[in-house]
Protein backbone atom coordinates (compact mmCIF):
# COMPACT_ATOMS: atom_id res chain seq x y z
CA UNK A 1 0.00 0.00 0.00
CA UNK A 2 1.44 3.87 -0.90
CA UNK A 3 1.48 6.56 1.25
CA UNK A 4 -1.34 8.17 -0.92
CA UNK A 5 -3.43 5.11 -0.67
CA UNK A 6 -3.19 4.94 2.98
CA UNK A 7 -3.73 8.77 3.40
CA UNK A 8 -7.19 8.54 1.18
CA UNK A 9 -7.95 5.66 3.70
CA UNK A 10 -7.27 7.35 6.81
CA UNK A 11 -9.31 10.15 5.59
CA UNK A 12 -12.18 8.37 4.45
CA UNK A 13 -12.05 6.71 7.92
CA UNK A 14 -11.89 9.83 9.54
CA UNK A 15 -15.40 11.30 7.60
CA UNK A 16 -17.31 8.30 8.39
CA UNK A 17 -16.41 8.24 12.11
CA UNK A 18 -19.29 10.04 14.25
CA UNK A 19 -17.34 12.99 16.22
CA UNK A 20 -18.48 14.98 18.55
CA UNK A 21 -18.13 19.03 17.97
CA UNK A 22 -16.71 19.80 20.89
CA UNK A 23 -13.81 16.93 20.32
CA UNK A 24 -13.71 17.32 16.45
CA UNK A 25 -10.70 14.77 15.00
CA UNK A 26 -7.83 16.66 13.49
CA UNK A 27 -7.61 16.24 9.45
CA UNK A 28 -5.78 19.14 7.46
CA UNK A 29 -8.46 21.31 7.14
CA UNK A 30 -8.60 21.42 11.30
CA UNK A 31 -4.60 22.53 11.29
CA UNK A 32 -4.92 25.00 9.26
CA UNK A 33 -7.60 26.31 10.87
CA UNK A 34 -5.85 26.17 14.35
CA UNK A 35 -2.38 27.72 12.49
CA UNK A 36 -4.89 30.48 11.46
CA UNK A 37 -6.33 31.18 14.70
CA UNK A 38 -2.68 30.99 16.41
CA UNK A 39 -1.21 33.44 13.92
CA UNK A 40 -4.16 35.98 14.28
CA UNK A 41 -3.57 35.83 18.01
CA UNK A 42 0.34 36.32 17.92
CA UNK A 43 -0.39 39.43 15.58
CA UNK A 44 -3.35 40.62 18.02
CA UNK A 45 -0.96 40.46 21.18
CA UNK A 46 2.02 41.80 19.31
CA UNK A 47 0.03 44.95 18.11
CA UNK A 48 -1.27 45.56 21.78
CA UNK A 49 2.16 46.14 22.77
CA UNK A 50 3.34 48.36 19.54
CA UNK A 51 3.22 52.27 20.62
CA UNK A 52 0.45 54.25 18.72
CA UNK A 53 1.15 57.12 16.40
CA UNK A 54 0.09 59.32 19.45
CA UNK A 55 1.97 58.24 22.05
CA UNK A 56 5.16 59.71 23.02
CA UNK A 57 8.02 57.01 23.59
CA UNK A 58 9.10 57.91 26.96
CA UNK A 59 6.19 57.69 28.50
CA UNK A 60 5.40 54.84 27.11
CA UNK A 61 8.37 52.92 27.94
CA UNK A 62 7.80 54.23 31.21
CA UNK A 63 4.74 52.64 31.45
CA UNK A 64 5.62 49.69 30.35
CA UNK A 65 8.92 49.23 32.89
CA UNK A 66 6.40 49.80 35.45
CA UNK A 67 3.70 46.74 34.04
CA UNK A 68 6.83 44.70 33.57
CA UNK A 69 8.10 45.25 37.39
CA UNK A 70 4.51 44.28 38.79
CA UNK A 71 3.10 41.81 36.38
CA UNK A 72 5.00 38.72 38.25
CA UNK A 73 6.56 37.60 34.66
CA UNK A 74 8.72 34.32 34.78
CA UNK A 75 12.37 34.64 33.77
CA UNK A 76 11.54 32.54 30.59
CA UNK A 77 8.81 34.93 29.75
CA UNK A 78 10.52 38.00 30.61
CA UNK A 79 13.14 37.04 28.01
CA UNK A 80 10.68 35.92 25.31
CA UNK A 81 9.00 38.80 25.68
CA UNK A 82 12.33 41.08 25.27
CA UNK A 83 13.58 38.66 22.46
CA UNK A 84 9.97 39.13 20.38
CA UNK A 85 9.72 42.59 21.21
CA UNK A 86 13.21 43.21 19.83
CA UNK A 87 12.57 42.05 16.73
CA UNK A 88 13.52 38.42 16.42
CA UNK A 89 11.21 36.01 14.92
CA UNK A 90 9.67 32.98 16.92
CA UNK A 91 11.78 30.44 15.50
CA UNK A 92 15.27 32.33 16.70
CA UNK A 93 13.92 33.17 20.33
CA UNK A 94 13.12 29.48 20.37
CA UNK A 95 16.16 28.37 19.47
CA UNK A 96 17.97 30.78 21.96
CA UNK A 97 16.24 29.91 24.70
CA UNK A 98 16.65 26.27 24.20
CA UNK A 99 12.69 25.68 23.65
CA UNK A 100 10.21 24.83 20.71
CA UNK A 101 8.84 27.51 18.75
CA UNK A 102 5.32 26.80 20.47
CA UNK A 103 6.19 26.94 24.27
CA UNK A 104 8.15 30.55 22.85
CA UNK A 105 4.66 31.73 21.89
CA UNK A 106 3.02 30.06 24.58
CA UNK A 107 4.89 32.08 27.53
CA UNK A 108 4.79 35.24 25.00
CA UNK A 109 1.29 35.08 25.12
CA UNK A 110 1.49 34.28 28.93
CA UNK A 111 3.41 37.49 29.71
CA UNK A 112 1.08 39.99 27.33
CA UNK A 113 -2.07 38.00 29.72
CA UNK A 114 -0.34 39.36 32.88
CA UNK A 115 0.67 42.97 31.53
CA UNK A 116 -2.59 43.59 30.28
CA UNK A 117 -4.13 42.16 33.37
CA UNK A 118 -1.89 44.87 35.25
CA UNK A 119 -2.60 47.42 32.95
CA UNK A 120 -6.96 47.27 33.59
CA UNK A 121 -6.39 47.23 37.12
CA UNK A 122 -4.03 50.92 36.65
CA UNK A 123 -5.61 53.76 37.44
CA UNK A 124 -3.64 55.70 35.37
CA UNK A 125 -3.42 53.29 32.55
CA UNK A 126 -3.37 54.75 28.89
CA UNK A 127 -1.96 58.79 30.85
CA UNK A 128 0.67 58.91 27.97
CA UNK A 129 -2.46 59.04 25.26
CA UNK A 130 -3.97 61.51 27.68
CA UNK A 131 -0.86 63.45 27.83
CA UNK A 132 0.24 63.50 24.56
CA UNK A 133 -3.31 64.54 22.56
CA UNK A 134 -3.16 67.64 25.49
CA UNK A 135 0.31 68.44 24.62
CA UNK A 136 -0.69 68.56 20.71
CA UNK A 137 -3.85 70.33 20.64
CA UNK A 138 -3.50 73.92 19.28
CA UNK A 139 -5.76 76.54 21.17
CA UNK A 140 -6.81 79.84 20.13
CA UNK A 141 -4.38 83.05 19.46
CA UNK A 142 -5.57 85.61 22.32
Amino acid sequence: MHDRDLAQQAELLLRQAERDPERPHYGEQWFRRKLRIAHSRDRRFARELEPGDIVPRALLLRELRQYLAVAGLTPLQSAVLADHLLGRSWVEVAAGRGHSKQAAQQAFRAAVRKIRSKRACDPYAGLSEVYRAEVSRRGRAV
